[in-house]
């Protein structure tokens, strides 16, 4: 990278300047017409692994509402597990892809922990 100087230790050197860091960095984040880093905008990706998760949860938030006393009035408790988190659960259960983003990942992880340690 041009502006750079390294010293003898590997670091940069002390008369190197934060814009020659970040222009060398900016000419160095293009690699075969790939870019380095991620525009702006991609941290904005849907990930539908998070957003079955979620349904899990407000699955469960919708089956702790309703008191067991209620189950009858609902078709009984089978009825009420699948009226409330039984669906995305199953989704969960057959899911075959990978997370689109890193919160995504970082939730199911936590989920197969939260399902490891309550199972």
């Amino acid at each position: 990278m041009s502006g750079l100087s390294f010293a003898m230790d590997g670091n940069l050197a002390a008369d190197t300047s934060r814009r020659a860091v970040l222009v060398g960095l900016a000419a160095g984040s293009v690699t075969a017409g790939v870019p380095m880093f991620a525009n702006v905008s991609s941290f904005n990706v849907a990930d539908p692994l998070l957003d079955a998760i979620q349904a899990l949860y407000d699955g469960e938030v919708a089956f702790e509402a309703i008191h067991s006393n209620d189950w009858d009035s609902h078709g009984g408790e089978e009825a009420v597990v699948a009226k409330t988190y039984l669906p995305p659960h199953e989704a969960l259960e057959r899911w075959d892809q990978p997370a689109a983003t890193r919160r995504g990942a970082v939730e199911a992880i936590r989920l197969a922990l939260r399902e490891e340690q309550t199972f």
